[in-house]
């Protein structure tokens, strides 16, 4: 397997890639080339351009959660398609539909979902909702919904749609009309439900794939070995939606993770320095930025 970093918030020193608060990366194997994400704007599709990859013979999309820092740059792909007379499968969990915002620090709510409903994303891509494991090539999976039992990822991350109904403007709070004039809608806490991650079954062990690890690190390896009994982990890699985090809940994540013995972790994305630091000093971490290309037999 070929993983090719398209887009992260940092990149590779002495590169002319552009990194942004986003994430995308290019898995290629024998029989795929998938992408999985789109970062928060087209900047990815330059990355690629400048490294000489051809993303109009990608074989499907992979979307980690419905965010738009994983999503935004969907439009500009399916664009690049169509002009190409190119139509492929967008792999995602349902509730990445679902539109998504957050209280900014004024107050507002801004929407942070993805940037094209459902019938915007039909005109482009064949999609497939999955909430159950679905191969994309030989040895190479989308894991679908991920089981919750260490109940320390199962947080909040802003609001999510539950509907919409019509309202007197007079009545809606301060900040909802900021994004939709007509209506307010009828939201609860998002838990984001929709975070799945990826996974190859290679010679060398099991290479975990990230967007965000909303669903909780632990979790996705806990299912991960679950699924592939007896395999030896020998990466992971991605988003570790490690912000902001006090130590002893650092020391707490990292006794859990080192019971699957990864032989190598990569953290990037939603993972601050920190937090890099202080997984240094528990697992042999691998530098990743725009521009690294990791290989795994």
């Amino acid at each position: 397997m070929k993983m090719t970093v398209l887009m992260d918030n940092t990149t590779i020193i002495d590169t002319p890639f552009l990194g942004e608060s986003g994430l995308s990366f290019l898995i290629e194997t024998d029989d795929a080339k998938i992408l999985f994400d789109t970062g928060f704007s087209p900047l990815f599709l330059s990355n690629a351009r400048k490294m000489g990859i051809n993303l109009t013979d990608l074989t499907g999309v992979c979307i980690s959660h419905g965010h738009n820092d994983h999503t935004n740059g969907l439009p500009a792909l399916g664009k690049l398609l169509k002009q190409n007379r190119k139509r492929i499968p967008i792999m995602l969990h349902p509730a990445c539909l679902q539109k998504k915002w957050w209280r900014n620090k004024d107050g507002i709510l801004e929407e942070i979902g993805m940037p094209c409903n459902r019938e915007n994303l039909e005109e482009l891509f064949d999609i497939i909702c999955t909430e159950t494991p679905k191969m994309l090539g030989a040895n190479l999976y989308l894991l679908g919904s991920i089981p919750r039992n260490d109940l320390a990822a199962n947080e909040p991350i802003g609001l999510v749609a539950n509907g919409q109904k019509s309202v007197n403007l007079n009545t809606v709070q301060d900040g909802d009309t900021a994004f939709a004039p007509d209506y307010a809608p009828d939201y609860s806490p998002d838990y984001v439900v929709d975070d799945t991650a990826m996974v190859f079954d290679g010679k060398e062990g099991l290479v975990v794939i990230n967007g965000c690890a909303h669903s909780g690190l632990v979790n996705i390896l806990a299912y991960v070995t679950e699924l592939f009994p007896g395999k030896p982990v020998t990466a992971v890699i991605g988003g570790f939606h490690m912000l902001n985090k006090d130590q002893a809940w650092l020391e707490d994540m990292s006794q859990k993770v080192k019971a699957y013995d990864p032989k190598r972790v990569y953290p990037c994305h939603c993972t601050d320095e920190a937090s890099r630091a202080y997984l240094r000093k528990n697992f042999s971490v691998g530098m990743i930025g725009v521009g690294s290309v990791l290989l795994f037999e």
